[in-house]
C-alpha cells in the first residue's frame, strides 16, 4: 500500500478528508474535530509522568512543506473553537531515521506507516503560534 493510500484511509476512519493527500497532515472532520497526523517517536510523544495519558509536544517552525501552513491554521481554529483532537500516529519503517526529521529533514521522504488511534481523544494545552502540546487520553 502506498503512503498516500495509507494516510487517506486512516483519515477516513475519522470521517475526514485531506485537502491534498500529497502534503496535508491535518483536517477538520465532519464531527468538527481536528484530525492530525503526528510522529509516534520519542521525544515528541511521551507518557505523562503521573497520569495515564500521552503527551505530544512539538514546534511548528520545525515542520516544512505545504502541510505546515494548513496545520498551523487548523491548530489555531482548534484552539479558538476548543475542538477535540484525534491523532493518526506516523511511525517510520526505520526508527533510526527519526533523528533526520528532528534535524529538519522532510519527513515525507521516509517510508512510514499510519495508525488512526480511534480511542484517543486530545486537548490542545499549549499553542502559542510556534510551540504546541496536545494531551491525549483514552476515550471513556
Amino acid at each position: 500500500m502506498s503512503i498516500i493510500v495509507g494516510i487517506v484511509s486512516e483519515f477516513k476512519k475519522f470521517d475526514a478528508d485531506l485537502k491534498n493527500p500529497n502534503w496535508s497532515v491535518s483536517s477538520i472532520s465532519s464531527n468538527n474535530e481536528l484530525i492530525v497526523s503526528l510522529w509516534g517517536h520519542k521525544p515528541l510523544i511521551f507518557k505523562h509522568p503521573t497520569e495515564r495519558k500521552q503527551v505530544y509536544r512539538d514546534r511548528i517552525d520545525r515542520w516544512t512543506g505545504n502541510g505546515r501552513n494548513e496545520f498551523k491554521k487548523n491548530l489555531a481554529f482548534a484552539l479558538k473553537e476548543k475542538l477535540k483532537i484525534r491523532p493518526i500516529i506516523a511511525m517510520l519503517d526505520k526508527s533510526s531515521d527519526f533523528q533526520n526529521i528532528l534535524d529538519g529533514k522532510d519527513g515525507s521522504q521516509y517510508p512510514k506507516k499510519f495508525n488512526a488511534k480511534t480511542n484517543w481523544i486530545g486537548e490542545l494545552t499549549i499553542c502559542d503560534g510556534i510551540q504546541f502540546e496536545i494531551v491525549f487520553s483514552l476515550e471513556q
